[in-house]
């Protein structure tokens, strides 16, 4: 997002700045995220999870005809299942003056944008102008912006396989289908195989979530090991050991 001005001494400051023509325009587009809902994949992931709820959360699932605003709301308020429902919007860069007393002539601000498989690059686009709906922003999408990803098949036999070696090492847990957030180096290969999954076989708690990217970024011994113990597993499945 590109905000333009007459730039100046920051002593005679006009009624708009392009910082507050950027900041006013970033405002509005966090205040008005893209659509969202449970449809496809993020359907799936949530009617697998729900038969395994308590009575209450599995009765708003299986009548979602009905409580669908009220689901949608919750899980919007978390940022890990936010970001099951649509398309994340992540202000993360701002450029503008290089002294404190300078106005300014340009205010960058770059907005990350996680694609959910239901939306595209230029719907985005045009949701991003109609929020923020200001002439005075340009809005540039740019190079490399990349399509999400296409969804695989969870019936497949890479599925399963991926599945058994799950439950070979981690006790009590539910395989279901799911959206990986992050993006991987796995886009790479869907040129060749119609199914590639993205899986990371460590458990993260509710602590672990805020270093992805943070301060004191790890993976602790047991997770490397369970790790170790899952692709070797892995390995093992698709080698077709008997």
């Amino acid at each position: 997002l590109v905000a333009n001005a007459p730039g100046g001494h920051s002593s005679l400051p006009p009624p708009d700045t392009a910082v507050a023509t950027l900041a006013g325009a970033i405002d509005r587009l966090v205040k008005s995220p893209v659509p969202g809902g449970l449809t496809g994949v993020s359907g799936d992931f949530f009617d697998s999870v729900a038969g395994h709820m308590p009575f209450f959360q599995k009765l708003l699932f299986a009548n979602q005809w009905l409580f669908a605003p009220v689901l949608e709301r919750v899980l919007s308020g978390s940022a890990a299942t936010n970001a099951m429902l649509r398309t994340t919007t992540a202000p993360t860069m701002l450029s503008g003056s290089v002294k404190e007393n300078v106005l300014p002539a340009v205010a960058v601000g770059t907005v990350n944008f996680r694609l959910h498989p239901r939306d595209t690059v230029d719907g985005v686009a045009r949701h991003i102008s109609g929020a923020i709906d200001d002439k005075r922003i340009d809005i540039r999408v740019r190079p490399g912006a990349v399509p999400a990803s296409t969804v695989s098949q969870s019936d497949g036999e890479g599925f399963e396989q991926i599945a058994d070696a799950a439950r070979s090492v981690f006790d009590n847990i539910i395989i279901v289908p799911g959206l990986t957030i992050a993006i991987t180096d796995t886009r790479h290969w869907s040129t060749v195989s119609d199914n590639s999954y993205r899986f990371t076989p460590f458990v993260f708690g509710s602590d672990d979530i805020p270093r992805l990217h943070g301060r004191n970024e790890r993976v602790s011994v047991a997770n490397l090991v369970s790790g170790i113990q899952f692709y070797a597993e892995l390995m093992h499945n698709s080698a077709g050991r008997p």
